[in-house]
């Protein structure tokens, strides 16, 4: 809009105009939908007549879907490759998922999230989609297409009937190295591998960037990471000069009964979601030490300060970077390690360094709460409720809490309780004997009927 149609909106009351804004997406979804159904109507439609004039073989139906994407992609003026995906999606969502497509045509979702859907669902035995399509629509409503897609694999994983090590040696094979060439000079390197490889590759270059920019370095964080990664490839180094050396870490949450080889449930490997108990125990072997999560930390630091210091211990977060996962702004993905712990109640305003009174955020959001107008209350569970400068309202709930809630995923009792009721442990006799990677205390903890997830485990790459 140009001239005086745009300044004539200039007059709306700014709650309806963001009103009107959401209204629209809603037509645009709906749109989306529309225009969808009808590609799969006409791409059935199509097939059937260009099939009816030839035998029915292998290499007939071959040419008529090359003429039928040919005939689609000049017809919407776009590349083969992006009319055939168009045609693969507007099928799947009229013949499998079809949940889906109604919740599209009302506005209830994103193309972006239907396209997530759709995508994950691919991989889901078919006995499983329906429930999958059901939950993840719902989770859908307050998750952006980014969230979603995270939320989708960790579902994956709890319907899917082939166990995790299995699936993880197949997939292992895939692991790869190409780039794609990009605009102005410029391309893009990706680097197919192993979820705790990436992450432990990810948190050296985030640590090294933020020891660079704290000595004064000048350049953009993005292009720090960009910098700092490259030097690690191409000239060996860890650190730029001048900057100490970092050791990269992965944080992994291990049932004990899968430390000890009791069982094989999945870890979880923070920043990403589950692994196999295979990799899980031989990070563990790497580890340097343990912590249990759900019992007082062995050096009985505290985990409640009150008033009676402003930075929270490594013991606290520690918890809260485990129990947040991410950035606890709405619809922020940023891994919680690398964010602020925030006081919910500001300091300067009486508020305590208690585990009920922090929360992880990223600097950007940080900057956001205590700037630009937004306030956010924590309610019981941990659920941060956020209302905007315009008075939207908006609540996020920690990881585990969404899970079983729109997952059905087993809870974690809250952190609060599991640490005012400290766990009574019966001696037992050791038989068999505890391997020697994990001490006594882990062991009786699982002999015991501990939680699940009850030890976390550092481990350095």
């Amino acid at each position: 809009m140009t001239g005086p149609e745009f300044f004539a909106e200039g007059d709306l009351d700014d709650i309806a105009a963001l009103e009107g804004v959401c209204d629209s997406g809603r037509a645009v979804s709906a749109a989306h939908a529309a225009h969808l159904l009808g590609l799969a109507r006409f791409t059935r439609r199509r097939l059937s007549r260009i099939l009816e004039t030839t035998v029915d073989t292998p290499e007939a139906q071959e040419h008529a879907w090359r003429n039928l994407v040919a005939e689609t992609a000049c017809a919407l003026i776009m590349g083969e490759g992006q009319a055939r995906n168009q045609i693969d999606l507007a099928w799947a969502l009229t013949s499998q998922l079809t949940a889906t497509l109604d919740g599209l045509a009302v506005g209830r979702i994103t193309l972006e999230q239907a396209k997530v859907i759709v995508d994950q669902a691919a991989t889901v035995p078919e006995e499983a989609r329906a429930e999958f399509e059901s939950r993840l629509l719902k989770a859908a409503e307050v998750l952006s297409p980014r969230r979603l897609r995270d939320a989708a694999k960790r579902l994956r994983e709890r319907l899917h009937p082939e166990s995790i090590e299995v699936r993880h040696r197949k997939a292992r094979e895939e692991r790869s190295v190409w780039v794609d060439a990009e605009l102005d000079g410029m391309a893009v390197i990706h680097h197919v591998v192993a979820a705790h490889d990436a992450r432990a590759i990810l948190d050296a270059v985030e640590n090294t960037v933020e020891r660079v920019h704290r000595a004064g370095d000048t350049r953009s964080i993005p292009a720090l990471r960009s910098d700092v990664l490259r030097d690690f490839v191409l000239r060996g180094e860890t650190s730029p000069a001048g900057v100490p050396d970092v050791v990269p870490t992965v944080m992994v949450t291990i049932p004990v009964e899968t430390l000890i080889g009791l069982d094989d449930r999945p870890a979880d490997l923070s920043g990403y979601g589950a692994i196999d108990a295979e990799t899980a125990r031989r990070l563990a072997a790497k580890a340097p030490s343990f912590a249990r999560l759900f019992v007082d930390p062995i050096d009985g630091s505290p985990l409640a300060l009150g008033r009676e210091k402003y930075r929270p211990t490594a013991d606290m977060r520690r918890l809260l970077v485990l129990g947040d996962e991410t950035c606890r702004f709405p619809q922020c993905g940023r891994p919680a390690m690398y964010c602020e712990l925030d006081h919910t109640e500001a300091w300067v305003d009486g508020g305590r360094t208690d585990l009920d009174n922090l929360a992880a955020l990223c600097s950007r959001h940080h900057h956001i709460k205590h700037e630009d107008g937004w306030s956010v209350e924590q309610l019981e569970g941990g659920v941060l409720r956020w209302v905007s400068p315009l008075g939207r309202v908006y609540e996020t709930t920690p990881q585990a809490a969404f899970d079983a809630e729109h997952f059905g995923a087993e809870e974690r009792p809250p952190l609060a309780t599991l640490l005012d009721e400290r766990p009574y442990f019966v001696e037992v006799p050791l038989d068999p004997p505890p391997p020697p990677l994990v001490s006594f205390d882990e062991y009786a903890l699982a002999l015991c009927g501990a939680p699940p997830g009850a030890v976390f485990v550092a481990g350095t790459a």
